[in-house]
């Protein structure tokens, strides 16, 4: 999920050392980006790093941070200082114990991206919502034959036929294409894997919409990938508090 930012942002070094780990599924390193009553944008960064003989000492809290039990590092962004372009990258150790860590700079600024933990306590307070993410690129999800245990399942294997999941991996991954067919991905633990790995894709890529406020927000597809009726039902509902909505990267019913 961090290893775009990482082959972006980092030095030869850094990819050498954590890329290959990553991609062996040896190392987790997942992002820690948005921030409580914070917008997106550079601005809405307001966790500190403040430099130590060792590294950095990190200091404020980040929000919606997927699977940061499960990781070894968190991709971090932190402002080194007030100017607005004063924001990195930092790679940190996922741990409990406050306190001073070492920290290590990536060697470019990445785009902004979504994470939830209090610095020195990372601690997960949402996942993705498969129903709500898959369901959001149907039609007509009310005709897709489900019971209420399988609906993502269902969801799932028809955006894999219809190619759409096909179709937004390569949207938020140019020139890339996955190394197994999805179609055999028949489990429904990996199947919701799956769609949390698209969902922190997106906010890598900084192609998604995301639905909420300062208590909390829902990350969903990227505006061109929502379908017409449900980008009217999401319109609707945020209606009277337009910041509840968010959109980056395309605009509803784009080309995709």
């Amino acid at each position: 999920m961090s290893a775009r930012a990482i082959e972006k942002a980092g030095s030869d070094a850094q990819k050498d050392a954590l890329l290959p780990a990553i991609g062996r599924g040896e190392l987790i390193v997942t992002p820690a980006w948005l921030e409580p009553d914070n917008g997106f944008g550079a601005a809405g960064v307001q966790l500190r790093a403040q430099g130590t003989a060792d590294g950095y000492r990190l200091s404020g809290v980040k929000r919606h941070v997927f699977h940061a039990k499960a990781a070894q590092k968190l991709l971090v962004l932190a402002r080194t200082g007030d100017a607005p372009e004063a924001i990195d990258l930092l790679l940190s150790l996922a741990r409990d114990e406050p306190g001073p860590l070492a920290r290590e700079a990536l060697s470019a600024l990445a785009s902004v991206g979504g994470g939830d933990a209090l610095y020195g306590r990372a601690k997960a307070v949402a996942e993705a919502f498969p129903n709500s993410f898959l369901g959001l690129m149907l039609d007509a999800p009310e005709k897709v034959p489900v019971r209420r245990s399988n609906r993502s399942d269902r969801y799932f294997v028809q955006l894999t036929r219809d190619g759409t999941l096909l179709r937004l991996l390569e949207h938020c991954l140019p020139g890339r294409r996955p190394a197994v067919d999805l179609a055999t991905i028949t489990n429904h633990d990996d199947r919701a894997a799956f769609v949390c790995a698209l969902t922190a894709l997106g906010l890598v890529a900084g192609a998604f919409v995301a639905v909420g406020d300062g208590d909390g927000w829902i990350v969903l597809p990227p505006a061109p990938f929502i379908r017409p009726r449900q980008w009217a039902l999401l319109a609707a509902n945020s209606a009277e508090s337009p910041d509840a909505l968010h959109v980056a990267g395309g605009v509803p019913h784009g080309p995709v």
